[in-house]
């Protein structure tokens, strides 16, 4: 997540720090750059673990690192969370470090 707000000129502090802080939000109101949990591809949830996630664009679609197409890549919100859907979380910008 710090690599991709980088060139954005906000450098956001370890995510372990902010998710306590993390505003839950419905799905109806995702939004450019809230943060979209799924299941990981291997379907191993601990009670430490929040998944696999993406970034939305806020077109619809999510910003996401895969495997088995090695890299990043952007595909649609519905797509995305039709693996499982476990939340999503808006930073809030007073976490936002600018630069």
């Amino acid at each position: 997540m710090q690599w991709l707000w980088s060139p954005l000129g906000i450098s956001l502090p370890d995510h372990q720090l902010i998710c306590p802080e993390a505003i839950s939000i419905g799905l109806a109101e995702v939004d450019m750059a809230d943060l979209v949990f799924v299941p990981r591809s291997d379907y191993r949830i601990d009670e430490d673990d929040f998944g696999h996630v993406g970034i939305a664009t806020g077109e619809d679609t999510i910003i996401h690192a895969t495997k088995w197409k090695n890299g990043v890549i952007e595909e649609p919100l519905s797509s995305f969370i039709n693996r499982g859907y476990l939340g999503i979380r808006r930073i809030p910008e007073q976490y936002y470090c600018r630069s």
